[in-house]
């Protein structure tokens, strides 16, 4: 019978070695002391490329991960302030939501709208003479979300 522990390096062994790459950066916050102990006696277990992308309770200005006029002030000791009302917010994050879902239909369909398509390739939109020939490198793109008040 296999224990949490067990479980969990398995579990981190098919991730890293099935789904290499996959994941560029994880911030999670408000950890619980014993989620975080658990993290730690794991931490050798996980790859160290993989390792340096998880962040727990991260001080995310002082690490230098974004500035702090990027972040609202609570969790995460930005500078910016916003009042969360759902009846406001609600309906433009389902337009949104729709909209990007549409757009990203119509791309899939023009790469032929089949399996195989690559999700990178229809769900990410480069202007036209940006785009370079990278091989198998990485390109990182920033995103940012503002909430208009």
């Amino acid at each position: 019978m296999l224990t949490t522990g067990d479980t969990f390096v398995q579990v981190l062994n098919i991730l890293q070695d099935h789904y290499p790459e996959r994941l560029g950066r994880s911030f999670v916050i408000n950890v619980p002391f014993l989620l975080n102990a658990f993290y730690k006696m794991l931490n050798p277990f996980i790859d160290p490329v993989t390792r340096e992308k998880l962040k727990f309770n991260p001080n995310c200005v002082k690490e230098g991960h974004f500035e702090s006029s990027m972040l609202i002030k609570r969790n995460w000791g930005g500078d910016r302030t916003i009042e969360y009302v759902h009846e406001k917010y609600w309906p433009a994050l389902l337009k949104l939501t729709g909209e990007t879902r549409e757009k990203h239909k119509e791309r899939w369909r023009k790469l032929g709208g089949k399996i195989g398509v690559k999700e990178w390739d229809y769900k990410v939109e480069i202007p036209a003479g940006e785009v370079e020939e990278k091989g198998e490198e990485k390109i990182e793109i920033s995103v940012a979300i503002a909430a208009q008040a």
